[in-house]
Order: structure tokens, then sequence, then C-alpha cells
């Protein structure tokens, strides 16, 4: 049992590889739960993350298996309950493309999806999506593959979660993702909704990675999940995510869960990550040690009638003001203040790329074993 916590449209694309297994209907799905630690190619293990409850199940229901389960109350080769007909992972999928909020790359072995790729280029706020800010104003999808042609912001929200809900008749599935480095401000409905039960945590993370963030944060990073968020969307870092389904009889009423797990990736190099924090430290000191320095000789020479109090006071003040004016400065400003937590406001200036390749082993049936992430 895997460790538990603490606590085709635009953008997408599909790349086979040698069919190792015949892809079954819905009622040859194989779920499990793991009884034992599981290897995917690489040393670090799946850490349970959260336990999200699908449906409560009614007395005739509770001692099914999650098989019948799913044919009962799931829509076939579907993975939720769609409040709407149309309204299907791939409804979800293309709205994400079309919008060009993310890339998303499926990897096959023959028939079977091995695993999936996702970039998350943009998450786009309230205020973008309308002029007045409204999230009825409805957007239009073009894709040839949807039956539902129409989407609102609500749709937009949803589409990130129910996005991830594919899988494969082993329930082997993996998620490789990542954001695009520089992304855009992250609104909270996507933290609280989606980076808290899919998103990295600190107990996958590498000593080394902590101890960067937590000595540029001064913060717990298990009581301030925003931050590895935050450092996530700057650096590009990417994890590896998987989802389960799972029976829960024990307390009344029985209920279907979905039980999200999160993985280190080995091959990421996380000295470079380290290294360029380090320097971005470095010289952020450097300029408001040195803005500070310049301010005090301006007001002793202003202002020489100031006593030391109401010196430091103005230097403050000034600083403030002078780093809010300056938008080199802007990222500086923001680290001042240790509880306002911003992603880098660098919006995208060039189309999508072409879709490129993910590499994958010949173990691809056991999960995501090589990812090439030079191309995305």
């Amino acid at each position: 049992m895997a460790p538990k916590r603490d606590l085709s449209a635009q953008g997408r694309t599909t790349e086979s590889s040698p069919n190792k297994h015949k892809y079954n209907e819905l009622g040859n799905i194989i779920p499990r739960t793991p009884t034992v630690q599981e290897k995917y190619g690489n040393n670090s293990s799946y850490i349970l993350n959260i336990e999200e409850v699908i449906l409560p199940l009614e007395f005739g229901d509770s001692d099914l298996n999650i098989i019948k389960i799913m044919g009962k109350y799931f829509p076939q080769h579907q993975y939720f309950i769609p409040e709407y007909p149309g309204k299907d992972q791939n409804y979800y999928e293309t709205i994400l493309c079309e919008t060009r909020s993310a890339q998303i790359f499926h990897t096959r072995n023959g028939d079977e999806l091995g695993f999936t790729k996702l970039l998350i280029q943009k998450i786009i706020s309230i205020d973008d999506w309308d002029k007045s800010s409204n999230p009825y104003v409805a957007r239009t999808i073009y894709s040839t593959s949807c039956a539902n042609k129409r989407y609102n912001y609500w749709d937009y929200q949803k589409a990130w979660e129910r996005v991830l809900l594919v899988q494969n008749s082993q329930m082997k599935h993996s998620w490789f993702i990542r954001f695009k480095e520089g992304c855009e401000e992250i609104p909270l409905w996507f933290f609280s909704n989606w980076w808290l039960k899919a998103g990295a945590i600190p107990e996958i993370l590498p000593q080394e990675i902590i101890k960067v963030i937590t000595q540029e944060s001064k913060k717990d990073l298990k009581e301030y999940p925003f931050i590895l968020m935050q450092f996530c969307a700057e650096t590009g870092m990417p994890w590896i995510l998987k989802w389960d389904l799972n029976i829960q009889r024990m307390e009344f009423p029985a209920t279907l869960k979905r039980n999200y797990y999160a993985r280190w990736w080995d091959k990421f190099a996380i000295t470079p990550v380290i290294e360029g924090r380090k320097f971005r430290a470095k010289n952020k000191k450097s300029h408001v040690a040195q803005l500070k320095e310049d301010i005090t000789r301006e007001l002793l020479k202003a202002r020489p009638e100031l006593t030391k109090g109401e010196l430091q006071l103005q230097v403050y003040e000034t600083m403030f003001k002078r780093l809010e004016e300056s938008p080199k400065s802007s990222s500086t400003c923001r680290s001042l203040d240790e509880d306002m937590v911003q992603c880098s406001q660098i919006k995208p200036s060039s189309p999508i790329p072409p879709y490129y390749s993910i590499k994958q082993d010949n173990d691809s049936d056991e999960g995501i074993s090589d990812f090439n992430p030079t191309h995305i």
C-alpha cells in the first residue's frame, strides 16, 4: 500500500507504442488497491495525498464490487458522473486545449492508454474571462469531436479537475505534470479545487528542494501549501500523479472514493533549480540592500533633523514606494511581504509550439518510466 500523507484538438497529441495489453470494455476493467509498494521504473514511491468521496452507496450497492458500481453509475468509458450529456472527459480536455490553458500529450500501448503529459500554460481568471467578470458568458468549442459546443467559466473551472479522470484497464495510468515557467497569477479557486488534490506535496520532495523553499519563504510547506504551488509554477518543477478507486465500507454510509497519489520524478535535475534560486535570492538581497543604503544617504542629506526611529521609518516607506513603482523590481517588492504569494506575471507571447513526442520505455505498462521534458 502506498504510504499515506500526514494530514483531437489544439494542444493535444497522442503517441502510440508497442501493443502490450488489449483494451478491455468497462465490464472487464480490473481496478486494484495496492497492498504492496509498487515500482514504476523509478526509486521514488507514490504517497497518498487525499481521498475524495465520489458518491454514497445505497444499501443494495454497498456489497457490489467496483466494476458493478462503475457500470451502474458511470457512463461507459467514463470515470465521473457528468451533470449533462455531452460533458464528458473529452469535452473538458478540449476546453483546456482551445483556451490554450494546457497542452496534453497522451501516450498509448496499442489501444491501451499508458500515461499522459500535462503542461499547464495558464489559468484564466474571472476578470480575464469577461470584461464584466460574468462567469456565465459562454464561449464556443470548435472541435468536431465534441457534441456540446458551449462552455462558460464554471465549465472551465471544472475542466481542470475532470481532464485528469482518464484511466486504463489496469488502473495504472499516471500523469506527468508541470507548469510552464513564469505561469501567470494563479486564481485561488485553482489552488483550492485542483492543487490540493492533484498537486505536488512536501512528502515527495528531496530535502534539498524543501530547504531552498523554506529558506525563501520562512514557512512550513505543510501549513502553507500555496508556497509549493508557487515554486512549481515559477520553476517548472514536475511531479507525477495517479489516482485509483476504492470502496469505503468501514463507516456508514459506505462510499465510493477516489484516492489521489503523488510521486517525485527521479530524473529531474534539481541542481540548476537550486543554484538558480540561490542566485536569484543573492541578487534580490543585494538590490534591496543597495536601495536601502542609497535612500538612507539621501534622507540624511535632505532631512538631517530626523531621529533614528523616524529615519528608519522613512527609509522603509520610501523603499516600498520605489519598488512598487518599478516594473523591474515588482517581484522584489512582493518578496518583502512574506504573506503575499503570487506567480510572476509573464504572459505567453508566442503561439503554442508544434507537438512533440514523449519517449516511452518498454516497461511503460507499469506506469511512467521515461519522460523527455526538453520539448515541453
